[in-house]
């Protein structure tokens, strides 16, 4: 009888032991996980901020070509529903001083709890 207590007193600490082992490998697996998911949000919104700026740049250079007394000091705040921006906004400031048009492009995405905001200005041609 002794023989079979040990024996089973054996199974249940090698049962413990592969629990444990599960466990540490799933934490160290979601880990892991989080940091693919936070760099995934950081390309997301690196790629929406470069998008939004060259559609911001875009529609500065059109509407200067075709009006330009669109020059007006007014921050314009564009809708970016069809890029498919979740949560994303767009405001150009179209000035000139001296001959040479600037555009001030001044723009905002979120993802999750994260957002990315960017003001920068450009030299139009």
């Amino acid at each position: 009888m002794v023989r079979n207590s040990s024996k089973n007193g054996f199974v249940l600490v090698m049962v413990i032991m592969a629990i444990a082992l599960v466990g540490m490998i799933t934490y160290v697996l979601t880990d892991g996980a989080k940091t693919m998911i936070f760099q995934s949000d950081s390309a997301y919104l690196e790629a929406c901020g470069r998008n939004l700026a060259a559609s911001g740049v875009a529609w500065a250079r059109q509407t200067g070509k075709e009006r330009p007394a669109a020059i007006d000091d007014k921050p314009i705040t564009l809708d970016v529903g069809r890029l498919n921006i979740r949560e994303g906004s767009l405001s150009v400031l179209i000035s000139g001083s001296q001959g040479q048009s600037h555009v001030q492009v001044s723009l905002s995405a979120s993802r999750a709890n994260r957002t990315t905001t960017r003001q920068s200005t450009y030299l139009l041609d």
